[in-house]
């Protein structure tokens, strides 16, 4: 450990496995799959981190879910590498940047087999409303395959044409299935089983049983200048990308018209706690009365909303599956907040069980960091992202 460095409790916990990337500016090698607009993203994950994790924690067939997935990276390498995939994410710009890039998957002639991606414009607070699984039962919601063992033989065909009508005639694009004229009955049976005329029923949705989650959280003080989030970490991912701007400038309708997090009111982004509520973590072993006193004046706070979330991966993920969770500290009134120690209380307390820890070495600081740790060169050097490995 360098001195000055600093080190996340969490190394206390668990043997901590560093790993040394290539960063991927502009989405590096994978770059001819995303769209002209998508290298805006100020958070863009190291894809050479994102592969690793696809080959070491998954294998070809399985799917894959990442519920606040930006630009959709995660997916389009899961369905490169043959796993299917499922993206969510709560702002429109970036759905339609995921769209584009399944669309240029979907374009791409592969030797072996290519996984399929299922887009979704939603809430990931809300994820057992929109996933379940199949083999077990979360809620009561009806199963996804309903109409399995039908006797109607046109019935699959009729289903697939119901939906390409509602995505014709209603530009619904809520839930992205698309079928292909070469396969198009396999697709339209392992996609829609036709519970419902309504593309909106949840028991329409073609997803069994996910195996493994990998995504990026927001960050609370993304306003900072000091989270991956902002202009002071992207060229830790980007460097010939550092004064991209923030999510609030990426997404609002004028160049830094918002000084929020995101112009979207329903962005964790924008949600904030105070010290004494990380520490709350430490303290309160039940979870229902830790939601409680999360919330602030009955309202929803950045940690009350990221425990519900992780408590909704847990809901749909299957038995011993995995939840890898990529999150760095942030410095906060000249203090590095141990987000990563923060992010595992709230995933335990949920029952997630910890079964690896890796630490990802930033090659590159922005001038922004730079800048503000010769200013302040009592606080500690955050040199390292935290890749949070966990089981159900």
């Amino acid at each position: 450990m360098v001195e000055g460095e600093f080190r996340s409790k969490l190394e206390d916990l668990i043997p901590t496995e560093e790993l040394i990337f290539d960063p991927t500016p502009g989405f590096g090698r994978w770059r001819k799959f995303f769209p002209e607009d998508a290298v805006r993203h100020p958070a863009k994950a190291n894809l050479n981190l994102i592969d690793f994790l696809i080959d070491k924690y998954s294998r070809e067939g399985d799917l894959v879910l990442d519920p606040m997935a930006g630009t959709g990276s995660t997916c389009v390498l899961t369905a490169l590498k043959g796993r299917d995939a499922i993206c969510i994410d709560i702002e429109p710009l970036f759905y339609q940047w995921m769209e584009k890039a399944r669309e240029i998957i979907e374009k791409t002639p592969m030797l072996g087999r290519k996984g399929r991606i299922i887009n979704i414009l939603g809430d990931a607070r809300r994820l057992s409303e929109l996933l379940k699984q199949i083999d077990v039962i979360i809620t009561s919601p009806p199963y996804a395959d309903m109409r399995r063992g039908s006797s109607d033989p046109d019935a699959v065909e009729r289903y697939a044409e119901r939906w390409e009508r509602y995505a014709k005639e209603k530009r619904w694009n809520t839930w992205s299935l698309n079928f292909h004229t070469e396969g198009r009955l396999r697709s339209a049976e392992a996609l829609i089983r036709g519970y419902s005329d309504n593309p909106d029923n949840i028991g329409n949705l073609p997803l069994g049983v996910i195996d493994i989650i990998i995504t990026s959280p927001p960050y609370e003080s993304a306003l900072e200048g000091t989270s991956r989030h902002t202009r002071g970490g992207i060229a830790s991912r980007d460097p010939a990308l550092a004064q991209t701007g923030t999510y609030s400038t990426v997404l609002s309708v004028k160049q830094g018209a918002s000084v929020m997090y995101s112009p979207n009111p329903d962005n964790i982004g924008n949600l904030k706690n105070r010290d004494e509520d990380y520490k709350m973590l430490e303290r309160e072993k039940r979870l229902e009365t830790l939601y409680r006193r999360l919330l602030r004046d009955g309202k929803p706070t950045y940690l009350s909303e990221m425990l519900k979330i992780y408590n909704e991966m847990y809901k749909i993920l299957k038995p011993n599956g995995y939840a890898i969770i990529i999150i760095k500290p942030f410095i906060r009134n000249r203090q590095v907040l141990d987000l990563p120690y923060y992010t595992w209380l709230m995933m335990e307390r949920v029952g997630f069980r910890l079964e690896k820890l890796y630490k990802l070495r930033l090659e590159t600081k922005s001038f922004w960091r730079v800048l503000y740790y010769k200013k302040n060169p009592d606080v500690s050097r955050i040199n390292h992202e935290y890749v949070i490995v966990c089981r159900k």
